[in-house]
């Protein structure tokens, strides 16, 4: 069960008017004239209005009464049947039902109607459709308006939409599928907010139309005076509840935040070297750097990757500064521990840029086997197991030239969306808004799992040193994209720890 800590304003509302509509939202007082009194003048204002010819008479009028056996009972035309079991709810002993044709008069025809396409943005007269919006649009012809003021306003019910509106000013018909009526010596207030709740749980029959659900409906009617006694204190209600409804979105907005700030917050935490404890005990990050070149030195010998003869590196000297091997001094974005180091991303890790097979050649993408990922195919930290589109075997051998990414592999974008980072579920290709990167020594894949977690932050201080043409970044920038090398034993501990409060969060 939901507590008032977690409705939203939109229930608390509905909540309101069901007390409203079944007599429990102001008290009762037993000097009101009963409702019963209330219905008789109705109908005799109903006969003089048909008498004037202002309305035509339902040969099935509806009218609901309650037996000497406290039964109700529905009189239409000379039958008269128990309608007991059909009664939804209890009401005080001075109120009564009815239904909706029983105690109003239709307003307006198609003689007060517009099309649709004749709505114009700015005129003289307001034009109400039943669409979400109080006033849909205006017109200029004077001769369909309705003549409405606001001591006697008018309700509609949308058809199609089930929307109920009150209109306190002259208007147009816009289109179809309204219904307008006047309550006859009724609250026209009380009436829209019972219609409103009626209305809004009425079985929903998609474009179909509602208002043959809605007029059978059983409408609670409390004496006049009780009326106007709901109508103030549900406007009262109305009032806070938009101050409510204000403060919701905004609450709204923070959760919706909430989870990608803290999970931000960690991971600088993390990149600072303040996330697990530092041990003055482990190897340093010296020696996994190591490790790293001799892999890549190994792979150069193999022939699996080339050695770049114009590969800047960077290295720190007695005086704790970071200098390239142009002996430039290096602008570190932020402290890190000790025994972690700076480094080159390619000093780590290979990466390739994707490609985009010709579009208008069909070959290339028709009777597609291979998926090809795109930016919109990345979900962040996430594994990527399909795509939306895939490419034919002669663009991996045209455009590719026959190498296929593969699955496990990292993926991070670096135009339009930059630094969105994801693994490779699968084997594929993608596109040139995205560069794949393989670490050369990388057991376990943790280096991958490192990288994976950090790269947004990382490309966020490319950023911050240096300008982005648009929303991209070049090769050279990211020859050149600072990383944090902890020791071995630390980006283990990194990546467990950040899995583990990761899941926690998002649980």
């Amino acid at each position: 069960m939901k507590t008032i800590k977690n409705l939203t304003a939109e229930e608390i509302r509905k909540s309101i008017l069901q007390l409203a509509i079944q007599g429990k939202l102001v008290k009762q007082d037993p000097s009101d004239e009963p409702a019963s009194e209330l219905v008789k003048r109705i109908y005799a204002e109903k006969q003089k209005l048909i008498r004037e010819g202002k309305i035509k008479k339902d040969k099935n009028e509806s009218f609901i009464f309650k037996g000497d056996d406290n039964c109700y009972y529905e009189k239409v035309g000379k039958e008269i049947k128990n309608i007991n079991d059909e009664i939804p709810f209890e009401i005080p002993e001075n109120w009564t039902f009815f239904k909706l044709e029983s105690l109003t008069a239709p307003v307006g025809n198609k003689k007060n109607q517009i099309l649709a396409k004749e709505i114009l943005q700015e005129g003289k007269y307001p034009v109400i459709t039943q669409g979400q919006n109080l006033i849909e649009g205006y017109t200029n012809y004077e001769n369909k308006l309705i003549a409405v003021n606001s001591d006697e306003p008018v309700l509609m019910f949308g058809d199609h939409t089930r929307n109920i509106k009150i209109i306190d000013f002259p208007f147009v018909i816009g289109a179809d599928g309204t219904k307008f009526f006047k309550p006859i010596l009724i609250n026209a207030k009380y009436l829209f907010f019972v219609l409103s709740f009626i209305s809004s749980n009425l079985k929903n029959r998609g474009y179909e139309r509602h208002y043959s659900l809605l007029k059978n409906e059983l409408i609670p009617l409390p004496p006049l005076s009780e009326q106007c006694r709901i109508v103030n204190k549900i406007e009262n209600f109305n009032n806070l509840l938009k101050q409510y409804a204000i403060l919701e979105q905004k609450l709204s907005l923070l959760e919706s935040s909430f989870e990608e700030k803290l999970k931000a917050s960690i991971l600088q935490y993390a990149i600072e070297g303040k996330l697990v404890k530092q041990n003055p005990e482990d190897e340093p990050a010296s020696v996994l750097l190591e490790r790293i070149k001799s892999e890549k030195e190994k792979l150069i010998k193999e022939g699996k990757i080339k050695r770049d003869k114009n590969e800047s590196f960077i290295y720190q000297s007695d005086d704790k500064n970071y200098y390239d091997n142009q002996d430039n001094l290096i602008d570190v974005p932020l402290e890190i521990p000790d025994n972690w180091l700076w480094c080159y991303l390619p000093t780590i890790a290979s990466f390739s840029l994707g490609k985009t097979p010709e579009r208008n050649n069909d070959k290339y993408w028709n009777n597609g086997a291979i998926p090809w990922v795109s930016i919109s195919d990345l979900y962040d930290k996430k594994t990527i197991n399909s795509s939306k589109e895939k490419v034919s075997v002669s663009a991996i051998i045209d455009v590719f030239k026959n190498i296929i990414v593969s699955k496990g592999t990292l993926l991070m974008s670096f135009k339009l969306t930059i630094g969105k980072t994801s693994i490779l579920g699968m084997d594929a290709v993608h596109n040139e808004a995205i560069i794949s990167i393989v670490p050369y020594y990388d057991k376990n894949y943790f280096i991958r799992d490192y990288l994976l977690n950090f790269l947004s932050i990382l490309c966020q201080f490319i950023e911050q040193t240096s300008a982005i043409k648009g929303n991209t970044l070049n090769k050279e920038k990211l020859k050149r994209m600072l990383i944090p090398l902890p020791p071995e034993c630390q980006i283990y501990k990194i990546n467990d720890t950040l899995k583990r409060l990761f899941s926690f969060i998002e649980s």
